[in-house]
């Protein structure tokens, strides 16, 4: 008998772990941090709440929870060991904490 994670996996063309993090994310009524569009469509068109990798950044930022400084670190640091990030969003997002570390 399939699993409900592998049900959500074939009707939604995801991968299982990838359901499975969606399941237990509504499960716990917790935020999904994700920087895959594609798991984000899924996740939201079953009621979760997701958050690019980016939001987390920025919204730690205003919250005074990192410095300018040290989400724009950790920002180079993902796309350095590999998150992929387009060009124009990395541009958007620094120029943003930069704004961030002005105010």
């Amino acid at each position: 008998m399939p699993t409900d994670a592998e049900n959500v996996a074939s009707l939604e063309g995801v991968a299982v772990a990838d359901a499975s993090v969606i399941l237990l994310a509504d499960e716990g009524e917790e935020v999904l941090l994700a920087n895959d569009k594609g798991l984000i469509e899924v996740a939201r068109s079953h009621g979760v709440e997701c958050w690019w990798v980016t939001t987390l950044l920025l919204k730690c930022t205003k919250e005074g929870v990192l410095t300018a400084t040290e989400a724009t670190d950790v920002l180079y640091d993902l796309v350095d060991a590999g998150m992929n990030l387009s060009p124009q969003v990395y541009t958007q997002v620094q120029r943003k904490l930069r704004e961030l570390g002005e105010s």
